[in-house]
């Protein structure tokens, strides 16, 4: 069985409302990336039951794309229906943000590279 929560995304943070939340803030995540009608998306695998990992899919914005760029994390607040709220960062390695980048049409520099580069 697969437990997917479909996600929205603000320019720093994305909001997934679920019931589905992690049951560990810190399980290791993986990344796919996917180009559908023109938009691209992201899918956060949380790792955080071995056989029933969670996957948290949402559009991703040039501006989430930017902040990702130079952050390497996006928080993931997942909000159950009776209100209660999980907070979930999601790490991002270095060859994920070029090919984050590279989908979204941004180049290979990373933000941060762009950030000292301006320093």
């Amino acid at each position: 069985m697969m437990r997917t929560s479909y996600a929205v995304c603000a320019d720093s943070f994305v909001v997934c409302l679920t019931e589905d939340v992690p049951t560990r803030e810190d399980a290791p995540t993986d990344l796919e990336i996917d180009r559908k009608g023109g938009k691209v998306f992201l899918r956060n695998i949380i790792r955080d039951v071995d056989e029933d990992p969670l996957y948290v899919e949402y559009s991703l914005t040039r501006e989430l794309a930017e902040r990702i760029s130079l952050e390497r994390s996006v928080e993931v607040i997942f909000v159950r229906r009776e209100g209660e709220e999980r907070h979930f960062i999601v790490k991002f390695s270095d060859d994920d943000v070029r090919a984050i980048r590279r989908e979204m049409g941004m180049g290979g520099t990373s933000g941060k590279a762009l950030k000292d580069f301006r320093s």
